[in-house]
This record gives structure tokens, C-alpha cells and sequence, in this order.
């Protein structure tokens, strides 16, 4: 695909798997220090109804579409215990349907798993490009630190960027591109565009996928 932004594989931010790993270190912030092992809930304690994204490393082989990202949300949820797992959906969009209007039904503020960090207030607030994050989005489901990129298909906005699914994530062939997001990013909607065009290719596999769902 020819774009503004493209990037050829060689030089995307993507990286190998592997690269996950070496960057398991522990949260040395004081209120990052909850153990996946202890706090099934990972959220604040006493917290009123609220909301918890994390980011899915898991390497991706379905290829099945948007589907297959919220699968592996629900799988992620669950096997790290919390609540109301069949809520979490994948933050990205489709060609038919944008990352924002997946969760009108969510309300309330948004904290990020394994911390007792607010990253907006409201989840209306996600989706204000004129708005930062009051926190980074930048923990995987391991409560570990994430520093890759993170496919979203999704404007920084929340609508949906078309021809930018690696063909509505069915396909790892360099003759798709993708929009991704950066980790930890808190200015303007850079979590969910930080580049367009990249090449699909090995992204596919390596590249980490938001998951987004309602506790209590």
C-alpha cells in the first residue's frame, strides 16, 4: 500500500515477540505494585462501577477478523480473574465499524489493570483526540510493562481509518497496512494513531491489541 506514513517492515516499530520479555519489569510505582497473584481485581478497592483495559501480547494467529481480538480479550480476562470477562472487547475498528461504538454502553472512568491508575474519568473521554490521558495505557495482561505498538485500525478519534485493518484483520501480507497506536502514549489520541500505513506482515503476530471492559 502506498501511504504518507508507511513504513516498510524493516523499519516499523514492530518487534519479535520476544522483545515482550524483556521488558517484564515490575511496576515501581507504589500504587503499581499489586500482584496479578493477589488482586483477582486488579482495580481500586471499593471502587463504584468502573472500567479496566489492558493490553493483549499474545501472539495472533486466527486471522479470523475483529473476532478473533475480542476472543482473545475474553480469554485474557479470564485467566487473569476479573470481573465480568465476556465484557472485554478489543479496541480497534473494521471496515464497518469504529473502536467508539463498541462500548456505548460503558460508563464511568477507566483505570489501568494492575495499578490503581486512572487513565480518563470518563470512557467518553477515550476518544477525545484534544484530550490527554491522565495515564499511559501501557500494562499487559501479565500487569507487566508494554512499550510496543498496538493495532487498533482506528483514527485518533475512535472512528475507524479504512484500509488500515490488514484487509479487516484477516491477513499478515505485506500488501496490507494497518494503523497502530503507541503503548504508554498520553498525548491527543497517539494510543490509538500513532502511525498509518505500516506494513501488516510480522505486525500481525507481534504487535499487542487493547482490551477494554466494564467491573461490577
Amino acid at each position: 500500500p502506498s501511504h504518507i506514513n508507511s513504513t516498510s517492515p524493516s523499519h516499523s516499530h514492530s518487534s519479535s515477540p520476544s522483545h515482550h520479555s524483556t521488558h517484564s519489569i515490575s511496576p515501581s510505582h507504589p500504587h503499581n505494585s499489586t500482584s496479578p497473584s493477589h488482586s483477582p481485581s486488579h482495580s481500586p478497592s471499593h471502587a463504584p462501577p468502573h472500567n479496566i483495559i489492558f493490553i493483549s501480547s499474545s501472539a495472533t494467529f486466527f486471522r479470523q477478523g475483529l473476532d478473533s481480538f475480542d476472543q482473545e480479550c475474553v480469554l485474557a480476562a479470564k485467566n487473569i480473574q476479573l470481573a465480568n470477562p465476556s465484557s472485554f472487547l478489543a479496541v480497534a475498528s473494521n471496515e464497518t465499524l469504529s473502536a467508539k461504538d463498541r462500548f456505548v454502553n460503558l460508563t464511568g472512568p477507566v483505570y489501568l489493570y494492575s495499578t490503581n491508575l486512572t487513565v480518563v474519568k470518563r470512557v467518553e473521554d477515550l476518544w477525545n483526540s484534544n484530550m490527554d490521558l491522565l495515564h499511559g495505557i501501557d500494562r499487559d495482561e501479565h500487569g507487566k510493562v508494554f512499550t510496543d505498538s498496538v493495532m487498533t485500525g482506528t483514527r485518533n478519534d475512535g472512528i475507524k481509518d479504512k484500509g488500515e485493518n490488514c484487509n479487516n484483520w484477516r491477513s499478515g501480507g505485506y500488501e496490507y497496512s494497518v494503523t497502530v497506536g503507541r503503548a504508554g502514549a498520553k498525548e491527543g489520541g497517539k494510543w490509538l494513531q500513532d502511525q498509518s500505513g505500516n506494513y501488516c506482515g510480522l505486525q500481525f503476530i507481534s504487535f499487542g491489541k487493547y482490551c477494554l471492559g466494564k467491573q461490577h
